[in-house]
This record gives C-alpha cells, structure tokens and sequence, in this order.
C-alpha cells in the first residue's frame, strides 16, 4: 500500500491532522478585550457564545479579530465543575465594556502557536504536540491558552474546522 495513504490512516486514527506543521513562535502584541466569564463544562461553550454575542452587539461593540475562547485552568487537573473558562472578541483599546460582559486585557508579547484542523473534540493531540514543543524548546507557559476560532462549525466539515491555538510562553 502506497506509504501516503497509511500515513493518512494513521493520522486518522490518531485524531491529528498529518500536515498540520510545526508550532511557531511569535513576537505578540498585548490587546484589551470583551468577554463573558463561563464556569463548568465545556458542554456549554455554544450557549456561552450566544450569549456573549448578544451582550456584545446590544453594546455596540465592534471585534477586531476572531471569536476566542481563553481556558483558564486545565481539564486534567480540576474538576469539570470547577472549570473556569471565558469567550471573547479583541476590542478597541478605549472600547467601554457593560456587565455582563468584561473587559480585560492579554498582556503577553511571545506566544506559541499552532492551528489544529479537525474536530473540536481531536485538539487534545494538538495540545499535547504544542507542550511537548513548549518543553523541548526550554520555553514555559506564561499565561492561559487562548484558542481562536477561525471558521464556523456549522458552516464547514468537522474536518475542516480550524482553531487557532496561542500558548504564552517566556524563557
């Protein structure tokens, strides 16, 4: 059997895209931005996002960049229940921002990242591939992952949706 198509299979199997690339590191600038704070299960996420989107557009307030979501503790280490996520836009830096949304800011100015192409529920290996770089590389972690959706899952195959993840890192 020709050697691509095993790979392919391989990769299939495995969840992670074969030609995904390496992750990359890159020089970031801090930004404010908008966004609703989530406590729980991930299961909530699309709820989540409508209702950030609706608080986001009764103020007025205009993304400068993709939807992201920010993932403040890790899913191996606490409980689902303790889980503290958040979905947000970036936003104007003099932007005013009304409850129930926040403002904050990501205040980080080197990250790592890489974009996954699959389903939401694969981007585990995609983690598990960025750390292994992250460690590697005598990098560490400086801040939440943030993953930044650049498509929209009803608008595309599961296996083309892409999530860009950004990881911040100091040396």
């Amino acid at each position: 059997m020709n050697r691509i198509v095993i790979l392919m299979m391989i990769s299939a199997m495995m969840g992670v895209p074969l030609f995904a690339g390496e992750p990359v590191v890159k020089e970031i600038e801090p930004f404010h931005y908008a966004c609703l704070e989530a406590t729980g299960s991930f299961n909530q996420i699309p709820a989540k996002i409508n209702d950030f989107i609706s608080a986001f557009m009764s103020q007025g307030l205009q993304a400068q960049g993709d939807l992201f979501g920010i993932y403040l503790n890790d899913p191996s280490q606490v409980a689902e229940k303790d889980l503290k996520w958040l979905v947000g836009f970036k936003i104007a830096d003099d932007a005013a921002v009304a409850a129930p949304l926040k403002k904050d800011m990501f205040n980080y100015t080197k990250a790592i990242y890489y974009t996954h192409k699959g389903p939401y529920d694969t981007v585990g290996k995609s983690y598990e591939l960025i750390y292994k770089f992250i460690y590697s590389n005598g990098y560490k972690q400086a801040g939440p992952g943030m993953e930044l959706y650049k498509n929209d899952p009803n608008e595309v195959k599961p296996e083309d949706i892409e999530t860009e993840i950004v990881i911040p890192v100091s040396k």
